[in-house]
């Protein structure tokens, strides 16, 4: 596994020297918010201490996904993320709205209002995958909803963490100014870690972010 639960979500960067060969890795992308809602993110765990109900930001920052998380072979890993990264970079930083909770089973998640720059980057991640590396958007793709993971847990858990949760007023727009990429050996949710974490637009240099991905490469697991 490599969530290393022991580092804080911001510690939280899995590390090999370990080439990619003969692997398969599972690839995560979001917007990094743990600047932005590190507010939130305090009542979020003191709920979840408080009544001892499973939180994922306890392992990875506090984030809005923006794409079904997908499984790559691992010759193709290191260009992916390579690419990944080039598309983020063209990026501007910009604004989103939090709707409201929902729960579903096992989960309780922070929905977020579509935006046209959402759309965009879902669309854009979709298409790269889908032209360089042939991975077919999921029907959960096809049907996405923005979201920030907060619980996941039985439904009892999850039912007592929304009716504390609903005593906390909202966050009001949100700015996004930086992306993440993980990475996981098997595809659970509990497994991912963020591998990379870099601001959207040209700030740094694609070449210089690239020479430090090629040192810290994720762990992950043999196909068998």
């Amino acid at each position: 596994m490599t969530t290393r639960q022991s580092l804080s979500a911001k510690e939280n960067i899995a590390s090999t020297t370990k080439p990619f060969n003969n692997y398969l890795v599972y690839i995560w992308t979001a917007l990094y918010l743990e600047d932005e809602l590190a507010d939130f993110k305090k009542s979020i765990l003191k709920i979840a201490d408080k009544y001892q109900i499973r939180c994922p930001l306890t392992i990875v920052p506090v984030h809005l996904s923006l794409k079904i998380s997908f499984d790559i072979k691992d010759k193709m890993t290191d260009k992916c993320i390579q690419e990944i990264c080039r598309y983020f970079y063209g990026q501007a930083p910009f604004y989103f709205e939090p709707e409201s909770y929902e729960i579903y089973p096992g989960i309780l998640w922070l929905k977020v209002k579509d935006n046209d720059k959402l759309k965009e980057l879902h669309a854009g991640l979709d298409e790269i995958v889908k032209k360089f590396f042939g991975v077919q958007p999921s029907d959960l793709d096809n049907k996405f909803k923005y979201h920030l993971t907060i619980y996941t847990d039985t439904d009892k858990k999850l039912e007592k963490g929304l009716e504390e949760l609903s005593r906390i007023e909202l966050p009001q727009k949100v700015k996004a100014s930086n992306f993440i990429v993980g990475t996981s050996e098997n595809g659970r949710p509990d497994t991912f870690s963020v591998y990379k974490q870099a601001c959207l637009g040209p700030e740094v240099s694609i070449k210089e972010e690239w020479k430090e991905f090629e040192g810290n490469r994720p762990k992950i697991a043999e196909v068998t």
